[in-house]
């Protein structure tokens, strides 16, 4: 990890549309704040935007937790570039049950588009937050 992997400017936000579209409320207000915002709609789009872009949050919208979500939840697992990237859910689904499963598959928060898009670029901003300081430490471990 360089300097440069360390981000101090806008974030790359990269929004996966599997199963459900993105409210225009929400795509508005992600758009009218300083991050970067790449959109993609299928699983194979998504793994490749994440590896060529390296967004600092992926953002998962989807009608349920499923295995179309487990398999990009678990593909960035296991490849040491990706691993750390936060993933948000924006899902659906009520069943407690699956919303467990995308915890344990990696995800850090799964909530309800019917939330305002405030509280959801809020959130955004938190996870984004703790991935640099992850990054600045893993940098820090790195020289020491």
């Amino acid at each position: 990890m360089t300097d440069s992997a360390v981000q101090t400017g806008p974030a790359l936000i990269l929004m996966a549309a599997l199963g459900l579209a993105p409210s225009p409320e929400l795509t508005t207000a992600l758009e009218a704040v300083p991050y970067g915002l790449h959109h993609t709609l299928t699983v194979a789009d998504t793994l490749t935007a994440v590896r060529e872009r390296s967004p600092e949050l992926l953002i998962i919208l989807t009608g349920g937790f499923g295995e179309a979500e487990l398999e990009v939840c678990q593909t960035l697992s296991q490849h040491p570039q990706t691993r750390w990237i936060p993933i948000l859910v924006i899902g659906q689904d009520q069943d407690p049950m699956a919303r467990v499963q995308a915890f344990q598959a990696g995800i850090v928060d799964y909530i309800s588009p019917a939330l305002c898009p405030a509280e959801i670029i809020a959130r955004a901003q938190v996870h984004i937050n703790q991935y640099r300081v992850y990054q600045r430490l893993s940098l820090q471990a790195q020289r020491a």
